[in-house]
């Protein structure tokens, strides 16, 4: 009977309480009511809430729209997968062509608001979230894809996709309000270096992490080495890859840029982010915000060694930009129970560098870096990413001494158009105590070599092998 009606209405009597109720029931289409198109930006694919998810909620069907696969773009937000999306800048989107029109007009790479419901936790948390989500246009368009029906002759549905063109980018960098206080706080060295120093966040897509966690996102410290082409220097914890995306907050948070890689080094922990360049000649254009290249130490000074006293210049992990004064404890190559040690996965192992250990490392320190008490870089205080049990990896704080990248750094400077290059011998050494080689020796190794080892090997006693 009712497969005759859908359409249409059939009268029903109802008995309620011993009390017969007369009605007249609209029939509708139950294969309407299964989504037949959906939305597809950014790796996120969302569709209508459909009749099973509106049932087992106890939604209307024109509550928002189904985040059937989270990706790039609504998990910046924190809007994880089987999400319902109800409004994107204040509309509502109950339907794909909806959701469509109110995105159609964001910028890549711009914030926009939400809101949306948990639906995994709907039954004990009815509360509607909101959030800002980062249009990421570069992963996928966005696209409206829509199912045409069979017809009377029962051939096979086709999936048809209709790309929406994206809106012109303007540029338009707002400075955080108290710009003043923001450059003025803090001792004289971090009023000095806080014009050099930026925070930095990555994040990617989860399926596309080759050298990132696990989690896909990251944050830490750089260095500003290029002013005029807003040239970052910083760690492989802070932009693992360059198939991410990066954002780059400037002068202890006075205004945020989007950024690229534009360099990973594929022998150390030292990684370069170019800052977009548009959005970084509006900023130069304002003079609102004085950017300055940090100031490198040189010759014997740009190696510290034991016992030297130093000021650390950086970040803790509430973001607060601190000094203090520190004292290196040890320069040395770790070798044997000292190495760095080896991931499960492919990814990223320090090699052939003598890190820096301090003696008194401040406590809570994201990153930063090593100064002499004029603010010259000595050494850069950069974030390892240490594996640990259970894909629970942890991060661990140590210097690199300047000596290492100051080519790297004058090459940046000096020729910013040219593409770099790292020579290598593609050998790893370990550190072997003199004493030792010595004695192994057993002879055939020249006295004078042995003296002039032993003359030029360091305050460690030890000398690569």
């Amino acid at each position: 009977v009712l497969d005759t009606r859908i359409g249409g209405s059939v009268h029903m009597l109802i008995c309620r309480a011993g009390v017969e109720v007369e009605a007249q029931v609209s029939v509708a289409d139950l294969h309407a009511l299964i989504p037949r198109s959906f939305v597809e930006l950014g790796l996120d694919i969302l569709h209508s809430i459909g009749y099973h998810a509106a049932k087992r909620a106890h939604l209307p069907l024109d509550s928002g729209m189904y985040l059937a696969r989270a990706g790039f773009v609504f998990d910046s937000a924190g809007c994880g997968q089987a999400s319902l999306v109800c409004t994107v800048r204040k509309s509502k989107t109950p339907t794909p062509e909806a959701l469509c029109e109110a995105l159609a007009c964001i910028q890549d790479r711009q914030y926009f608001p939400i809101s949306w419901y948990e639906l995994r936790e709907f039954r004990r948390d009815r509360n509607r979230r909101t959030g800002f989500a980062k249009m990421a246009r570069g992963w996928s368009p966005l696209r409206l894809w829509t199912c045409s029906a069979s017809g009377a002759s029962g051939g096979p549905e086709r999936w048809t996709a209709r790309d929406l063109p994206a809106p012109e980018a303007a540029v338009e960098v707002l400075p955080a309000a108290g710009l003043a206080s923001a450059l003025t706080g803090g001792d004289r060295l971090v009023q000095r270096l806080q014009s050099s120093l930026a925070t930095l966040r990555f994040r990617t897509d989860r399926r596309f992490c080759t050298q990132a966690n696990y989690r896909g996102c990251s944050e830490g410290v750089g260095l500003l080495v290029n002013a005029e082409r807003g040239l970052v220097l910083t760690d492989r914890h802070s932009v693992p890859q360059s198939l991410g995306d990066v954002e780059v907050t400037l002068a202890g948070g006075v205004a945020t840029l989007d950024g690229d890689v534009a360099f990973v080094h594929p022998l150390h922990n030292l990684a370069v982010v170019r800052c977009d360049p548009k959005a970084l000649a509006a900023l130069q254009h304002a003079k609102v915000l004085p950017l300055k290249a940090a100031t490198f130490a040189r010759g014997a000074a740009a190696n510290p060694r034991a016992g030297d006293e130093l000021h650390f210049v950086g970040f803790d992990n509430q973001g607060n930009l601190f000094s203090s004064r520190v004292s290196v404890a040890a320069v040395y190559l770790p070798s044997g129970r000292d190495e760095f040690p080896l991931w499960d996965v492919p990814r990223f192992r320090e090699r052939n560098l003598e890190i820096i250990m301090l003696a008194d490392t401040p406590e809570d320190a994201r990153g930063g870096v090593l100064c002499d008490s004029n603010g010259a870089v000595r050494a850069l205080f950069a974030a390892y990413d240490w594996p640990g049990q259970n894909r629970e990896d942890s991060t661990e704080a140590l210097g690199i001494p300047t000596a290492v990248f100051l080519d790297l750094v004058d090459s940046i400077q000096q020729r910013p158009d040219e593409s770099l290059q790292v020579p290598s011998l593609d050998v790893e050494v370990a550190s072997v105590d003199v004493a030792t080689l010595a004695r192994g020796a057993a002879g055939s190794l020249p006295r004078a070599w042995l003296r002039a080892v032993g003359q030029n090997c360091g305050r460690q006693g030890q000398v690569a092998r």
